[in-house]
């Protein structure tokens, strides 16, 4: 059974790839919540400019899982401040802006 108000909201898969010394990347997996694009939200958006386009996008990012860690290794409660300081970084936002994308065409996740 499809019921349409369950298709909101989803926790999926993003793969950060995190850069490493010597050029390489070490890929994390983390869970996070979005609420998901219309087709009409997701054309108004690619319309805008990057740095309003992310202003956009944040607001569908609502929640994350325990994988979200500080130095310490204690998980980071999702919060817009923190979700803010997240993005400040290119490869993290690109990451979460993917997977917005590919949550809200339900696109299956790549592990």
């Amino acid at each position: 059974m499809f019921k349409l108000a369950e298709q909101n909201q989803v926790r999926w898969p993003v793969t950060v790839q995190i850069p490493q010394d010597g050029g390489t990347v070490r890929d994390v997996e983390i869970g996070i919540d979005y609420r998901l694009l219309t087709k009409q939200q997701a054309r108004e958006i690619k319309a805008l400019d990057d740095d309003q386009a992310e202003s956009r996008l944040v607001d569908h990012v609502v929640g994350w899982d325990d994988r979200v860690v500080d130095t310490a290794g204690q998980p980071v409660p999702f919060s817009r401040e923190n979700l803010e300081l997240l993005l400040e970084y290119d490869f993290i936002a690109r990451a979460i802006v993917l997977g917005l994308y590919q949550a809200s065409r339900g696109a299956p996740a790549k592990n």
